[in-house]
């Protein structure tokens, strides 16, 4: 999972220094671990994209009148 980094943490397991907005993945216990630390909230979590269905924006009346212009002109 991605999350998203609120204050700056050195990180237990890889030693690095993490600051706010950098976006890390981490496993799913690793996320409670630092979303519920005595110290405040170090991460939040970053919601992924669906791959759903995406809307079709109908065009609007001026684009249909002008295309409708142009395929009746010969």
């Amino acid at each position: 999972m991605n999350a998203k980094v609120l204050k700056t943490f050195r990180d237990k397991d890889t030693k690095s220094i993490l600051r706010p907005d950098q976006i890390i993945d981490i496993t799913e216990e690793r996320f409670e671990e630092l979303s519920s630390s005595s110290l405040g909230i170090f991460v939040e979590k970053i919601e992924e994209p669906t791959n759903g269905p995406k809307e079709e924006k109908a065009p609007d009346e001026e684009l249909q009148k002008e295309i409708k212009k142009k395929s009746t002109k010969k």
